[in-house]
């Protein structure tokens, strides 16, 4: 056996790089909602040598889930927690990974799965599912993230939203715009916090793409909205841009409501 198979075969070579960031990979987690951004986190989680996870998910994969997806046209049809196995499995045959059915709070084998679980990441399109799995995650007192992407932007908290929309009485937001920009953006944000074993305790992290007036261009704009405090805002531009941005208008035609950890979602 060549030195190029021994690495690829034994695990611990392919994480030498990252060794002295004091990555936490020896952990079980479990991601509840394996569509756009879901599945990226999985996906990372198991690239950076996550130990074990548990998917929760019963949606079956769309044509229109690709573009956003890493699967290819085979995978249409099959439901996304086996689509996703079979990725993270040619990728990364080491992790232990344990596909569920959407979650149920009633479940004795799904509040099993939790209880073996360090953190959750909840990433499901309504908020009705994000309370009930948060309350499952309190109980249990384990660490809660959750996710989603709606238009050009996204968002990371560490709790459910106060409020909703209209749009909570259609599962799946499909009339919802949607790129794999965000939902890649914000699946990076969420492996930054179990990876580093670190909880979001008082903090919704937001990005969105502002488009200039009068201009093809624009730029990405990172938002930190604290718990009872005003918007802190930190952007980042593009270079040689100076112009004034219109605020009022609203990306893509989409509505933005954020209260705490709150904001349209799209799985």
């Amino acid at each position: 056996m060549n030195t190029q198979e021994q690495n690829v075969l034994d695990p611990a070579g392919l994480y030498e790089r990252q060794e002295p960031l004091h990555i936490h990979t020896d952990q079980t987690v479990a991601i509840i909602g394996c569509g756009g951004v879901g599945m990226w986190v999985a996906y990372f989680l198991a690239l950076a040598g996550i130990r074990k996870l548990h998917l929760f998910d019963s949606d079956t994969v769309s044509n229109h889930n690709l573009n956003r997806l890493p699967l290819t046209y085979d995978s249409v049809g099959k439901r996304k927690v086996e689509a996703l196995a079979e990725l993270i499995g040619k990728h990364r045959p080491h992790c232990n990974i344990v596909p569920h059915t959407n979650f149920d709070e009633e479940s004795g084998s799904h509040r099993e799965a939790l209880g073996d679980c360090i953190q959750v990441v909840c990433c499901t399109d309504s908020l009705k599912s994000r309370q009930k799995v948060y309350k499952v995650t309190r109980d249990y007192g384990l660490a809660y993230l959750e996710c989603g992407a709606d238009g050009l932007g996204g968002s990371l908290s560490y709790e459910p939203p106060n409020i909703s929309t209209e749009l909570e009485e259609n599962p799946g937001y499909q009339n919802i715009p949607v790129f794999v920009g965000p939902c890649v953006s914000v699946a990076a944000w969420a492996c930054y916090y179990v990876l580093l074993n670190s909880t979001m305790t008082d903090r919704t992290l937001r990005i969105d793409w502002h488009k200039r007036v009068d201009s093809m261009s624009g730029y990405l704009q990172l938002s930190t909205i604290l718990d009872n405090d005003p918007v802190e805002e930190e952007e980042e531009e593009v270079e040689g841009v100076e112009e004034e941005v219109n605020d009022e208008q609203p990306v893509l035609g989409v509505a933005q409501e954020e209260t705490g950890g709150g904001n349209v979602r799209q799985s």
